[in-house]
């Protein structure tokens, strides 16, 4: 099995990305903040295996220059590839920033969209809330179930807090997982790069 594989589905790095690297995709995302639109769906469609279009709450705003010059970057993409066993390549032109630092902000359970079979989160700005405020919650075990019976619950999962500088790579078009709503005076800036597999 690929490393990923063999880890339920994901990893977490302190350094994927180089100091030099975060610091400056760091101040390219707090800066967009100010540029960000809040991203509201009421609808939760559990309906098929793959949706990518859950119920969500949250700000976003599309990357810049810095964020696509990583995500163009062939020395991650090679290193993505090694740890995923499969190329991969830029699902679009650019990634994104989100933005969970409103009380309730939210993503619902979901798989990724069909071209985005690997997702790369990683957290530039964290304001510490209660402990399940604003996880990122992955079902490690239920790669192979239907989201809405893993609605019924009982299903194993891991709530991920991500400090900054640190990154989360996701098996996000078969993992299901989801971010829990935010607490007040929770904050928390990502980028997320998504790459589709070859």
């Amino acid at each position: 099995f690929a490393p990923i594989v063999a880890n339920g589905g994901f990893m977490m790095f302190d350094d994927l990305l180089p100091g030099d690297s975060f610091r400056a995709l760091r101040e390219e995302g707090l800066r967009h903040r100010e540029l960000a639109t809040e991203c509201q769906r009421l609808e939760h469609d559990v309906s098929g295996f793959r949706t990518g279009n859950p119920a969500r709450w949250f700000a976003t705003a599309a990357g810049g220059e810095v964020q696509r010059g990583i995500y163009h970057d062939g020395v991650l993409a090679r290193k993505i590839a090694t740890l995923c066993g499969r190329r991969v390549k830029p699902t679009g032109g650019q990634g994104t920033y989100s933005y969970y630092d409103r009380p309730g902000h939210f993503l619902g359970l979901h798989r990724d969209i069909n071209t985005c079979d690997v997702t790369m989160i990683t957290c530039l700005h964290r304001a510490h809330s209660v402990e399940e405020s604003g996880a990122l919650r992955i079902y490690y075990k239920s790669a192979a179930k239907n989201l809405a019976d893993i609605l019924d619950g009982g299903h194993p999962s891991l709530d991920i807090h991500l400090e900054p500088q640190q990154s989360v790579l996701l098996l996000g078009g078969f993992v299901p997982h989801e971010v829990r709503p935010a607490a007040e005076g929770y904050a928390r800036s990502i980028s997320v790069l998504c790459f589709e597999m070859t």
